[in-house]
């Protein structure tokens, strides 16, 4: 039998942390007790936290090797895969998955029957690990979620009134974590791809390309869709993982254009009256909320074919193209609705769409599969840290970005925002324990010693140096 506790590592927090949230509303809901934040400090602690359920978001090499320390460490492994949600992942030939991580795995949760096919090609031999359950971050754009974001939708018009949002996703040419050579021979150290395969340099290759074309397209872009739309503003928002600078310059030269980085993309789509794209699983989260969204595609090539968005939006090849469409979708108003044909394409990639979340399937599947007996009823929360439990690493810069500060308060929100939406209000005690990382429950008594703040978290030695220099010493 396993332990009723759930840790969910999170690594991109507006991208993850949302969904994640949900999951542990559910989980707490169903009776265990949660563990959630920064993945770098989790990792770190495998060995020192009592064995539970690990939910990994990928199955790459890098977490096959993070998996087998959490599996030698008596804990059950599952995943989920964030790679996979707006590709279309037979066609991508889920390069990224590597062999040992799936093996690793106890259970594998596919975002739907595409993902699924795509699987039992690749791996068939782990076939019975494969449970088709839907995705968490698209549960949060159910009509039930969806809802949730209303004071945020009403907060971006107030601020920015009509806008036209432009999302851009240039992970090769322009990532905060280093150039475009150090990025990809990272993802060959995790093992996405390999540039000694023919099909993969060409994969390579295809992308550099259209991120090139998808640059220099905006740019041409931004000044014609201020001067098409002048009682619009032109937000652009680079996707997480990009260098926010060289947007930044690009921007100023736009009248009404401003570059954004805040919070999670969905109510920036729902306060819209327009999305733009070049590919971006954003285009698949605009269409799930049935808001209107343009694929920009300034490039042609077979690259595009392994993604989900340019197949269920609009596309357009020019900067005119654009700017046309836009004009015909911002003139429908509250008329505008894509093609049925769109609908059939999109429910083959995700299932959940109706009945139960996916996040609830996640939980029921991780209860039945692991013997999980939740105890809801107990006295007090159950879960400690163990002896030599690390509350504190040195983060760099670009992680503190990606999971940054969140108070307990603001989670407890979130957590009670999406119980309400689905009419199963409760109790959710937030302790921190660790930087950045939170164990979350619902029992009244509190299972940790206050402490007054984060600096409590601080290795010994840094608090002591903190007082001597207060102290002049």
């Amino acid at each position: 039998m396993t332990n009723p506790f759930l840790y969910l590592p999170v690594e991109v927090a507006a991208r993850e942390l949302d969904a994640k949230l949900l999951i542990a509303a559910f989980a707490v809901g169903a009776g265990y007790e949660v563990v959630i934040g920064q993945k770098w400090l989790m990792q770190r602690n495998f060995g020192r936290m009592p064995p539970g359920i690990v939910l990994f978001k990928t199955l790459t090499a890098v977490d096959a090797r993070a998996m087998q320390a959490a599996h030698a460490h008596g804990h059950r492994i599952a995943s989920i895969d964030e790679e996979v949600p707006g590709l279309v992942a037979r066609n991508e030939g889920l390069r990224w998955v590597a062999p040992p991580a799936v093996a690793a795995c106890d259970i594998v949760f596919a975002v739907g029957e595409e993902h699924l096919e795509a699987l039992l090609w690749k791996l068939p031999e782990a076939r019975d690990k494969y449970v088709v359950v839907g995705n968490p971050r698209w549960d949060l754009l159910r009509p039930e979620f969806a809802r949730s974001h209303g004071p945020e939708v009403e907060r971006i018009r107030s601020e920015y009134g009509r806008f036209i949002l432009i999302n851009t996703n240039l992970g090769f040419t322009n990532s905060g974590k280093g150039t475009t050579d150090q990025m990809v021979r990272k993802l060959e150290r995790g093992g996405k791809f390999d540039r000694r395969k023919p099909e993969d340099a060409a994969f390579l290759e295809g992308h550099l390309r259209l991120e090139r074309a998808s640059l220099a397209g905006i740019k041409d872009l931004l000044p014609r869709l201020a001067a098409a739309f002048p009682d619009h503003r032109i937000i652009v928002r680079p996707h997480p993982s990009e260098n926010a600078a060289p947007w930044k310059t690009i921007v100023a030269a736009t009248p009404r254009a401003q570059m954004v980085r805040q919070g999670s993309a969905v109510p920036w789509i729902l306060a819209a009256d327009l999305l733009i794209h070049t590919y971006c699983t954003t285009g698949v989260e605009a269409f799930a909320l049935g808001r209107p969204a343009i694929c920009f595609r300034p490039a042609e090539s077979a690259v595009l074919d392994n993604y989900l968005s340019p197949q269920i939006n609009f596309r357009a090849r020019t900067p005119d193209e654009v700017t046309e469409r836009a004009a015909e979708i911002i003139a429908t108003g509250d008329g505008f609705a894509y093609p049925r044909d769109f609908r059939a394409r999109y429910d083959r990639s995700f299932a959940a769409q109706a009945g139960p979340f996916a996040a609830e399937r996640i939980v029921a599947q991780l209860t039945e599969r692991f013997g999980v007996a939740p105890a809801p009823d107990a006295a007090r929360a159950l879960w400690q840290p163990g002896r030599g439990y690390i509350r504190h690493i040195l983060s760099g810069k670009h992680n503190r970005r990606l999971m940054p500060a969140i108070a307990p308060d603001e989670i407890e929100q979130r957590l009670q925002r999406f119980a309400a939406a689905v009419g199963r209000p409760r109790r959710f005690t937030i302790e921190p324990c660790g930087e950045r990382v939170f164990h979350i429950h619902g029992h009244a008594e509190r299972a940790h010693a206050e402490d007054g703040d984060e600096a409590a978290w601080l290795p010994r030695w840094v608090r002591r140096l903190a007082g001597s220099v207060a102290a002049g010493g």
